[in-house]
């Protein structure tokens, strides 16, 4: 069994199907939107039955039953996550019928710490933890351990 390392931040991670978490590459900065044409698939899956069965983020490695939480959290709320917790969600309904498939940012932050992995965050964008709310002690912002309050 393979462990897939998250190693970029212009790494993200997207759960179109419940079986398994893929890994797409961001072409640039941040941008706002993020256009489909912007995310690369890299052809790698990671779930179960796949060559890569877990992801190591930093020092954690996520295996089962974690992994098929973080693929149930990503896949019910169609988000790209990248390692700091960057997230994007996918625009829907007439929005992609007019300008095609796009990604807004979200100005809160994935909780990597329910699944004990230690971020390091260099990004501004400190929020709240998309599915609960609650807030996120995210210090100076500028490279520091990212943990959940």
């Amino acid at each position: 069994m393979a462990t897939y390392t998250l190693k970029s931040n212009k790494t993200f991670l997207q759960c179109l199907e419940m079986g398994s978490i893929g890994v797409y590459e961001l072409d640039g900065l941040y941008m706002y939107p993020v256009k489909q044409k912007n995310l690369s698939y890299l052809g790698i899956n990671i779930g179960l039955g796949n060559k890569y069965e877990a992801l190591k983020i930093g020092n954690k490695e996520i295996r089962e039953p974690e992994l098929q939480t973080l693929t149930e959290d990503l896949y019910n709320s169609q988000l790209i996550i990248n390692r700091e917790g960057l997230c994007f969600v996918m625009a829907t309904g007439v929005t992609t019928t007019v300008l095609g498939l796009e990604y807004f940012r979200l100005f809160d932050l994935f909780d990597w710490s329910k699944y004990d992995v230690k971020t390091s965050l260099n990004t501004r964008w400190a929020r709240r933890d998309f599915v609960d709310g609650r807030l996120l002690d995210i210090g100076s912002n500028r490279g520091n351990s990212c943990s959940s309050g």
